[in-house]
């Protein structure tokens, strides 16, 4: 049986939480490139409510919900690379220990090292309790590499861009907005409506902003738990959820992009925009910032929670020549351009030739 296993070597299983639009379209851009007969097998969760995308996969994809498969089936797919997102899911981690030692393992995580009492703590239980189980991890960015490192992880058995998205529409945009008339005149925030994602400290810093005298407008695009209580406040533009052709049109009117998150794990939304030639206001504890942000050459970097901060880099970026504007967006599409469909499909594939 183990031989039989071993010479097939065709299984992939990636055992997901929660699926974004960005990872169908790595999942695809890989299967449409499949040279090497690999199969794909894709476990998920229910769609979320609150971000209900509408999915296409390649043909070649077999996606499996997650209710519907237990130890006994998933065994049955004959693994020979599994990658699970996150360790939160005890199904997902028993299932991993029941594999043969062959078997490739990968976790994938995004969680960036914050020094807390908690991750101090917990370390001394998840470093352990992650070695015996995975061989390499897969990782976001250079934020999240001292994590790796106190959870046990080699430099060599890291790998980032987990994240990644086919940009060529978003270098579509850039170019219009690039080489043709530059926006110039309002903010834009993609996300959802949480206390997490900084929306509350956004309104209120709009607002001070306005109030100080600021032309600007700012559009928002997203929904969730705190949109009925958004404000209605002169400039601001309440969009609700849009799927991905109704964003891009927005793009095409807005100047700046914003992201004040108390705590963002990565941010895929700062790299689209940045794709896009959009100049960055960040909080300092999106991750994706130490990838796609050079502060006061693209864009601003403020403390994550201080709205006056915030409102202080909205007067700042708002005071940019067109000029400055449209070099701080040519920087942040040459800085996108570190993770992609294409780069995530190698390292997929550079997992599947590792051996444990």
């Amino acid at each position: 049986m183990l031989q039989k296993h071993l010479s097939e070597a065709k299984n992939i299983v990636l055992l997901y939480t929660e699926l974004a639009g960005y990872t169908v379209e790595c999942l695809n851009a890989f299967a449409t490139e499949n040279e090497d007969g690999f199969r794909l097998h894709v476990v998920r969760y229910p769609v979320n409510p609150e971000a209900p995308f509408q999915f296409e996969f390649h043909p070649s994809i077999e996606i499996h919900e997650k209710e519907d498969v237990n130890s006994k089936r998933f065994l049955s797919l004959q693994p020979d690379l599994v990658i699970v997102s996150g360790w939160a899911d005890s199904e997902y981690n028993n299932w991993v220990t029941e594999l043969d030692r062959q078997v490739v393992k990968v976790i994938m995580f995004d969680n960036f090292w914050e020094n807390t009492p908690r991750q101090n703590l917990g370390r001394f239980l998840l470093k352990p309790f992650l070695n015996r189980r995975y061989d390499f991890c897969w990782v976001p960015g250079r934020k999240h590499l001292e994590y790796t490192r106190r959870l046990g992880f080699l430099d060599t058995k890291v790998k980032f861009g987990m994240y990644a998205t086919n940009l060529a529409p978003f270098f579509g945009t850039c170019e219009m907005r690039l080489e043709g008339a530059m926006p110039v005149g309002s903010f834009l925030y993609v996300g959802r409506y949480l206390k997490i994602k900084g929306v509350e400290d956004l309104w209120k810093a709009f607002e001070t902003y306005r109030n100080e005298g600021g032309t600007w407008d700012l559009h928002l695009a997203g929904a969730g738990e705190l949109w009925d209580n958004r404000p209605m406040i002169q400039g601001m533009h309440h969009h609700g959820f849009m799927q991905k052709a109704e964003l891009l049109e927005l793009t095409k009117r807005c100047s700046v992009f914003v992201m004040p998150s108390h705590y963002d794990h990565w941010g895929m939304a700062v790299q689209e925009f940045a794709a896009s030639g959009f100049p960055l206001i960040l909080s300092d504890n999106v991750a994706a910032g130490t990838d796609f942000l050079k502060p006061e050459q693209n864009g601003v970097q403020f403390r994550a929670g201080n709205a006056e901060e915030l409102c202080v880099a909205f007067h700042e970026v708002a005071g940019w020549e067109p000029e400055k504007l449209r070099k701080a967006g040519k920087l942040s599409r040459q800085l996108s351009d570190s993770y992609n469909t294409q780069t995530w499909s190698k390292t997929l594939k550079w997992f599947t030739s590792q051996k444990y």
